[in-house]
């Protein structure tokens, strides 16, 4: 990997392959299609008059004029800035104005760099990987940091290689991200207490808040009180009155959810309400109705519970993980849960978070599969519920 590239060659290699055209196409009565591969790779340092025939060829006005492209440089570093501290992104639509400038610039990869980053096509992402050996240090940081937002081992491995480059603690904090995806606990609270150091170095006030939260989202899964309460508050008063309205309300739900899951009513929903947004538009998601209708169903306002649901029915493009929390919900609404479906819909939930290593889930639903063995006799099947709980939490956290 270079540190510095032929920006013009790579400019070439990313527009030849988002027309998905081969090296020959665009080359025939040019020059040589190793002559072009050498371009590409910034191993040779192009004819300005054979660059010109392939930009032509490819449809390419390139931007060189220097004041241009050092204005449009300076906002480039601003956007990063600005994404490190999630700041209000303003320099990103200033950018998108001038997004056909950028396309045909010696910024063309870090504009795609950038919209991999705010989710703007994934079109953007073969492209990029395409091209991956041919950024600059700081793109290739960014670009991974973007693609650390897949699931399983390779947004994990993208994830670290991002911190790595990158050294600060927006990285770190998508690192401790794609390790809860994971199911990786105890990296979680390593990674976290990293980030917030380096929070700390840079004054960034919502990566700091984000390590407490994610330590706290770990306390949560395991119904670890104290310690939870302790980082959420932690995370909830550096975000009070800040413009991060939304990550305050994820974390009162985490709150509530936690309590309701205990079977601590009274606190569930006094923080679950303060997790419903100002307007009451659209309640902050589908799992905040999926609570409040169990709020509602296990302190006898069946009427609110059923309204919940309802909203739930109506979500559009349910995930196959809501559906099925909706399946078991209504039944739950319906007092059928001394069937036999319902022990077995809850069991499938149960492997579905299992398999997926979504623990915080499956801590949610452990008391009602736990209640359900016992009022069974089923007490083999509670005591290796607890175990599978037990060997969770101590290869995980502790």
């Amino acid at each position: 990997m270079r540190e510095r590239i032929n920006a013009e060659g790579i400019l070439l290699r990313m527009e030849r392959i988002r027309q998905r055209k081969e090296q020959k196409e665009i080359c025939t009565g040019i020059c040589a299609v190793s002559t072009l591969s050498k371009i590409e790779t910034g191993k040779q340092k192009a004819d300005p008059f054979i660059l010109e025939k392939l930009y032509r060829e490819l449809g390419i006005h390139y931007i060189s004029d220097e004041s241009t492209v050092a204005m449009l440089r300076e906002k480039v570093d601003k956007f990063y800035e600005q994404f490190s501290y999630q700041r209000e992104q303003q320099i990103f639509r200033e950018l998108k104005s001038k997004k056909e400038i950028l396309w045909h610039s010696p910024l063309a990869a870090d504009w795609m760099v950038i919209c991999a980053l705010m989710e703007e096509g994934e079109e953007w992402i073969p492209v990029l990987e395409a091209c991956r050996d041919f950024l600059t240090r700081r793109q290739r940081g960014w670009y991974l940091l973007a693609l650390s937002e897949r699931m399983g081992q390779e947004g994990v491995e993208n994830g670290r290689e991002a911190a790595a480059i990158l050294q600060n603690s927006i990285s770190l904090v998508q690192l401790v991200h794609v390790l809860y995806t994971a199911g990786e606990y105890r990296l979680v609270l390593e990674t976290a207490d990293r980030a917030a150091m380096a929070a700390l170095e840079e004054g960034n006030l919502w990566t700091l808040a984000e390590s407490h939260n994610m330590k706290g989202t770990v306390y949560a899964c395991f119904n670890m009180e104290e310690m939870m309460l302790k980082e959420y508050k932690i995370a909830a008063n550096l975000l009070e009155e800040s413009r991060w309205g939304e990550h305050l309300r994820n974390i009162y739900y985490n709150i509530g959810a936690t309590y309701l899951g205990i079977g601590r009513y009274g606190e569930a929903e006094e923080y679950l309400k303060k997790a419903v947004p100002g307007d009451g538009s659209g309640l902050g998601g589908y799992m905040l109705h999926h609570k409040l209708a169990l709020l509602w169903a296990r302190t006898g306002k069946s009427d609110k519970a059923w309204e919940q649901v309802a909203v739930m029915e109506a979500w559009p493009c349910k995930s196959e993980m809501e559906s099925r929390i909706l399946q078991v919900t209504k039944m739950e609404l319906e007092k059928r849960m001394g069937e036999d479906i319902f022990l077995e819909q809850l069991e499938q939930l149960m492997e579905y978070f299992h398999k997926r290593k979504m623990f915080g889930y499956m801590m949610f639903f452990h008391s009602l599969l736990q209640e359900q063995y016992k009022n069974r006799r089923m007490y083999r099947k509670a005591f290796l519920l607890e175990k599978r709980f037990s060997d969770i939490q101590r290869k995980t956290t502790f």
